[in-house]
């Protein structure tokens, strides 16, 4: 077996290997691939391999094939578990991923689909890292390791290297690393910064309300700022200003329902540090502060997108969504971290 092929072959491997995880989530319903974005790769990838074998590739287009086919599988399964909102720019990009195939048909010039291409899925790189840098925790930097792997092989195991069967895969490789890159030097710098949990008195009720009063404007929450129902939650249940290098940032509360039962009752970061992974972390202090208990269940707006792939991340399931749950005309879901599962 020639080193060529071996790599070809491993490369493969990986792609099922990666892949894994996400088809495991997405049956589990834990996530919703955009139905738009994985039709916009297959084109734009399977437009790429079709170059690579065009160009020469041989044994190093064979992960672009497998890896096009689970994009493919990814995209069928987004119609019935993935999400549909569509976007001005979702639309412009499937059209300038259609225009790099007629490109290629119409003016017989692959190199041109090949950097048409090329450049969509660099642009697409772009709100992965910013939301990376934003909560470096919300990637899993497993599968952009696994990908980069997968990039790398596939290049080494190229029979021919030109503008074709090189230009995609060198681009995939940089994308990878800036994320990887991103995802690890952010966790890095904001581990430094200490997150700690203040247990709430009674005298606190104003700088409470003013924390709850400054995210009044956002639908997808609804904020406490009735002083009399702020006391009665700070007098009878369990609520933490979260602390970011001793000034206050936000709050957590929790309702004790039973000896097995914890009802989280409100998470709140300020507008103002929202973004940086201050959620995540405070709710990981709550998860290991309740980590006896049988069931912690909680409700959310299904629009706060956010707080639903955090609760996620932590162990909760979606079981059901309510309309008008706090009589504000507003849908909910609620979730749930049972023990048992």
């Amino acid at each position: 077996m020639s080193t060529k092929l071996f790599l070809g072959l491993i490369s493969v491997l990986l792609d099922g290997v990666g892949y894994y995880p996400y088809f495991r989530d997405i049956l589990k319903k834990q996530t919703k691939p955009h139905l738009y974005t994985w039709l916009i790769w297959i084109i734009t990838q399977g437009t790429a391999t079709v170059a690579m074998i065009y160009g020469g590739a041989n044994f190093g287009a064979w992960p672009f094939i497998t890896g096009t086919i689970l994009v493919a599988l990814v995209f069928v399964l987004s119609f019935k578990y993935g999400t549909k909102d569509i976007t001005r720019s979702d639309t412009i990009l499937l059209i300038f991923a259609l225009l790099a195939v007629a490109t290629w048909w119409l003016f017989n010039s692959p190199i041109i689909s090949v950097a048409m291409v090329t450049i969509i899925d660099a642009v697409g790189f772009i709100p992965t890292i910013r939301k990376s840098y934003r909560d470096p925790r919300s990637e899993t930097v497993f599968f952009w390791v696994t990908m980069s792997i997968i990039d790398i092989l596939a290049i080494l195991a190229l029979e021919q290297y030109n503008f074709l069967t090189v230009t995609y895969s060198v681009m995939l490789v940089i994308g990878n690393g800036i994320v990887i890159a991103t995802c690890l030097l952010r966790r890095r710098i904001l581990s430094t910064k200490e997150i700690k949990l203040k247990r709430t008195i009674p005298q606190d009720v104003d700088k409470f309300i003013e924390l709850e009063k400054s995210i009044g404007e956002i639908k997808i929450y609804s904020s406490m700022t009735d002083k009399n129902e702020a006391l009665q939650e700070i007098n009878n249940n369990i609520v933490y200003f979260i602390l970011l290098n001793g000034e206050i940032v936000g709050s957590v509360m929790y309702e004790i329902k039973n000896s097995d039962h914890v009802y989280i009752s409100g998470l709140v970061v300020g507008p103002k540090f929202q973004g940086r992974g201050i959620a995540r972390r405070a709710m990981g202090l709550i998860m290991e502060e309740l980590k006896d208990k049988k069931r912690i269940d909680l409700v959310t707006h299904p629009k706060n997108e956010i707080a639903i792939h955090i609760y996620k991340t932590l162990g909760f399931n979606i079981e059901s969504q309510k309309e008008n749950y706090f009589g504000d005309g507003e849908p909910r879901v609620v979730m749930a971290k049972n023990k048992n599962r």
